[in-house]
């Protein structure tokens, strides 16, 4: 622990001289001193970045263990450091290390790059910056895509049995209260649950669930009193609800996108099946959002809803330049062929005249 303190000491100090020189040493940057003091920050900020803790494994569980540590405060911390001393070129080496977990990758995605997505959003938009742009956009689409395909995965059959069909006949009789608690507890979304009770109440809890035969696993806990009676959840009980939970996550995070322009500019290539696989609707592409081929074939738009447009615009102009214009527009399409053969004629005749010049001239 002492270790960990010393670090986020020194974390700390490097954010906080570096937003100090920013906001208290008044400097011209076309100067030699405002290069030196801009190059001190931009180091200092430099610091702050490879020494914090943005890594979900980098959270001893040990260190909090009756609580939750906020995994998106550090990393946020950093971002407006960059963001308020016009340092906004190193934000990529934050994300870069966000989306490059060293392990426990589907726990980093779930609770730390993901969600910070939504945080990312908010200070862009509060700055007037492009989510799309660079090199946001990159970090949002490696992040929400490797997610989706790693972490989310397919929706389990629909016909499976609810967790709540799977532990009902769980327990010695209906009117035990010990049976009763841990069948409620069981048919909870959560992987593993924990029940502190007397040992001689816990064995009879492991004793049922056991009987079952569904696959759970025990553990006990033996931190403090009285010990705990960890049971872990086998996969048909958590199938659903774990992807339920995943799938509204990424929802959230598309909820804080919003602009659809900007998200078919995160997702790109990705949009039309990212987006059927949560089970959102998509837009019609919007023009420079993606590109055109990817606009006709992943969304397979037809274009005779253009043809239409064109033709409304074509013909409201010619309404409004008066009555005259209109029927020469309605006397085209009957006339067209006469009105092609009788240049042709006359070609024909002029053809012919020109060859009658240059034939006489000759005699003459």
């Amino acid at each position: 622990m002492a270790h960990v303190e010393q670090r986020n000491s020194k974390l700390d100090f490097a954010s906080a001289m570096a937003r100090l020189l920013k906001q208290k040493w008044p400097y011209n940057a076309a100067t030699e001193e405002g290069v030196a003091v801009q190059k001190l920050i931009q180091n200092l900020v430099i610091a702050a970045l490879s020494r914090a803790k943005v890594l979900y494994e980098e959270y001893e569980s040990s260190s909090y263990p009756y609580s939750r540590p906020d995994y998106l405060q550090r990393p946020k911390e950093l971002l407006l450091l960059c963001l308020d001393t016009n340092n906004a070129a190193l934000v990529s080496r934050l994300l870069t290390r966000l989306k490059t977990p060293k392990k426990d990758d589907k726990q980093h995605l779930t609770q730390v790059a993901l969600p910070f997505i939504i945080v990312l959003r908010a200070e862009l938009v509060a700055r007037g910056i492009r989510m799309s742009s660079d090199p946001y956009g990159g970090f949002c689409h490696d992040v929400i895509v490797t997610f989706v395909d790693k972490v989310l995965g397919p929706q389990p059959p629909a016909n499976a049995p609810t967790p709540h069909d799977l532990v009902a006949h769980i327990g010695c009789q209906p009117a035990c209260t010990l049976c009763n608690d841990m069948i409620s507890r069981l048919t909870g979304s959560q992987s593993t649950i924990e029940i502190r009770r007397p040992e001689k109440d816990r064995k009879h809890i492991e004793r049922q669930a056991a009987a079952s035969r569904i696959g759970f696993r025990f553990d006990t806990i033996r931190n403090r009193s009285p010990y705990g009676l960890q049971i872990t959840k086998p996969a048909s009980l958590t199938a659903f609800g774990t992807w339920n939970e995943r799938r509204m996550l990424v929802h959230a995070v598309i909820a804080a996108i919003r602009d659809h322009m900007e998200l078919q500019g995160v997702l790109r290539d990705d949009y039309a099946r990212i987006m059927a696989l949560l089970g959102l609707a998509t837009v019609p592409p919007i023009p420079g959002a993606i590109p055109a081929p990817v606009q006709a074939g992943s969304l397979g738009q037809p274009t005779q809803p253009h043809a239409q447009t064109n033709t409304a615009d074509a013909s409201g102009p010619g309404n409004s330049s008066g009555s005259a214009p209109t029927r020469k527009k309605n006397k085209r399409p009957p006339s067209t062929p006469e009105a092609g053969a009788a240049p042709r004629k006359r070609s024909k005749k002029n053809s012919t005249a020109v060859i009658d010049l240059c034939s006489s001239s000759p005699d003459q």
